[in-house]
C-alpha cells in the first residue's frame, strides 16, 4: 500500500476523488468490474482509501468523503470493514461521532 502522507494534501485530495470516482463507476457501467478501480481490486482499493482518508486532519477532511461513505463502500462491495480497516470498531465509534 502508497505512503498517502509523502504527497503533499492537493494531491491527497485528488487521488480520493479519483478513488471515489472509480467505486461510483465500479457500481454503475462498470458493472462490478474490479479491473477499472485504481487498485486493481475492491480490498485494495478501500485499503488506500482509508489510508488517504486518514491523512487528513479531522477540520481538512473533505465533506464529499466521510467515514460513513467509505463503511458504505465497503459493505456495498460485500467486504467487511473491519478485513479493510484496521481497528475499525474503534476508529468507527470515534469517527461516527466526528460525522455527525
Amino acid at each position: 500500500m502508497e505512503d498517502w502522507s509523502r504527497y503533499e494534501p492537493k494531491f491527497r485530495y485528488m487521488m480520493l476523488s479519483r478513488m471515489k470516482q472509480d467505486c461510483d463507476y465500479y457500481f454503475g457501467n462498470g458493472g462490478r468490474n474490479p479491473k477499472i478501480l485504481w487498485a486493481g481490486d475492491e480490498k485494495s482499493q478501500l485499503e488506500n482509501m482509508v489510508a488517504l482518508w486518514k491523512t487528513f486532519d479531522p477540520e481538512d477532511r473533505p465533506e464529499w468523503m466521510t467515514w460513513a461513505d467509505i463503511i458504505g463502500y465497503a459493505n456495498k462491495m460485500g467486504l467487511k470493514p473491519e478485513s479493510v480497516i484496521p481497528n475499525y470498531v474503534t476508529y468507527f465509534r470515534k469517527n461516527r461521532e466526528d460525522d455527525e
